[in-house]
């Protein structure tokens, strides 16, 4: 039997919409629409992203559907922004160790010429003082639900961010915003969107607005 639901979903900084790909593979098999969308992560503004994608939305006729995001990283933080000042029928949203309140590394690395010219402008935004993060929603008018990584591969990042974390971002900096369920996983912040663990929570949070505890 067919759904008919639409599904948004947004990758991070310095990914493509194939990062997204198993997600959407997986979700598509459920009956799911899937609209994954590629944005230009590093070469326009935050709020320039948030147009494009809008555009995107637009140019398949969803903009008055009723819709759900899936988000990764940075993905998160434009989808808050999206809901913000688009103002969609939101279902779900379902947030990837989303940044919520920045991220400690973009705050420690921010002013170095090499995180500037790697992460582009948007990356300008990804801090913890960011004035633009701090002015995004904290509740959602949706049910919401946050699957958490918790390994970090590289030694080096837990001395950085001093607290747990799935390698780029904190475990409390991604539970800084409401939200109806949340589940740890042990996966990394940068290969969790393949995970199949992951993408099974993803589809049962679809299909019962709660994880799999």
């Amino acid at each position: 039997m067919a759904n008919h639901t639409n599904i948004i979903l947004l990758h991070g900084i310095l990914r493509t919409d194939k990062s997204m790909s198993s997600i959407a593979k997986a979700l598509g098999q459920q009956g799911f629409n899937v609209l994954n969308i590629r944005y230009p992560s590093r070469q326009k503004t935050f709020y320039d992203i948030v147009d494009f994608i809008h555009q995107e939305i637009k140019k398949n006729n969803l903009e008055k559907a009723n819709l759900s995001f899936i988000s990764h990283s940075m993905g998160s933080l434009l989808t808050r922004a999206y809901i913000q000042k688009y103002k969609p029928t939101a279902n779900k949203v379902i947030m990837l160790s989303p940044p919520n309140n920045g991220s400690k590394l973009a705050t420690i690395f921010k002013n170095w010429y090499f995180y500037k010219k790697l992460f582009g402008k948007a990356g300008q935004i990804l801090h913890e003082n960011s004035h633009i993060i701090k002015s995004l929603p904290k509740n959602i008018p949706c049910t919401t639900g946050i699957i958490a990584g918790t390994l970090p591969l590289n030694p080096i990042t837990p001395l950085l961010l001093k607290s747990r974390n799935d390698g780029v971002v904190t475990i409390e900096s991604m539970k800084s915003i409401q939200y109806n369920d949340l589940i740890e996983l042990k996966v990394n912040h940068n290969y969790m969107v393949y995970n199949s663990s992951v993408i099974r929570q993803v589809i049962n949070f679809m299909n019962h607005s709660k994880f799999y505890h």
